[in-house]
């Protein structure tokens, strides 16, 4: 099992996203519900009345998607867009899990997609956070506003943990969840992928299709690809 806890960093001993755990009770129930489900990291036990308040998910060993695309860049030369296209196609699958109890993930970033080694160099694809990542996407974006250091920045993303990287513009703006959102985020983590960088920010538009093209990624896909990272959530 994992535990995960709030640190207080305020004079009152409980900091805003705290009390945003706390007050999530129906989102965590959902959660709980997801216990059991392959590709899905189960939530063990929610402390709400904890100070600071704290979660129990299970552990997974392995590696997570950042370290995917980083040794995808050392040890090939080029983009692996069927690669790419099969772990996305994976990650989606689990995802829709959670839309399917109305659960809204609303925190997919490299460090909670992890990879956990089998026989006969397979592996299962899990997904953390589920419930917790919403609190801490949101935090992550009121601190970027507030001026979060470029070389912070950086290190982050190269962790692939940098959450304001994979926030869809609606989620942004602070409405309500969608499963739209998930959708851009997992985007932003298929282009990554094809890139083999963490840290790598996919350009408006569709041009970048054209230099992953000799590599093997297909019209569709790239259509595919630019759908999901459409601006708007009705484009998605």
């Amino acid at each position: 099992r994992h535990a995960f806890s709030l640190n207080s960093d305020t004079s009152s001993g409980r900091t805003v996203a705290a009390a945003r755990v706390a007050d999530g009770r129906a989102m965590y129930l959902k959660a709980f519900e997801l216990a059991g489900r392959a590709g899905v990291t189960p939530l063990r036990t929610v402390h709400l009345d904890a100070d600071p308040p704290a979660l129990e998910a299970e552990y997974v060993p392995g590696y997570d998607l950042a370290a995917v695309m980083l040794d995808w860049k050392w040890r090939h030369d080029a983009a692996k867009p069927g690669a790419a296209r099969k772990l996305i196609r994976r990650l989606a699958e689990v995802v829709a899990k959670g839309h399917e109890k109305g659960l809204v993930h609303r925190g997919l970033k490299p460090a909670n997609v992890l990879l956990r080694p089998t026989d006969g160099g397979k592996f299962t694809l899990w997904v953390t956070d589920w419930g917790w990542a919403a609190v801490a996407a949101r935090r992550s974006l009121e601190l970027a506003r507030g001026g979060t250091p470029r070389g912070e920045r950086h290190r982050l993303a190269l962790r692939g943990a940098y959450a304001p990287l994979y926030v869809s513009p609606e989620a942004a703006r602070g409405d309500p969840p969608d499963p739209r959102d998930d959708v851009f985020a997992l985007g932003v983590l298929w282009y990554q992928l094809l890139k083999r960088s963490p840290s790598s920010v996919p350009p408006p538009g569709s041009g970048w299709a054209s230099s992953l093209r000799s590599a093997g990624l297909t019209d569709p896909q790239a259509k595919l690809l630019a759908a999901c990272l459409h601006p708007r959530a009705d484009g998605r």
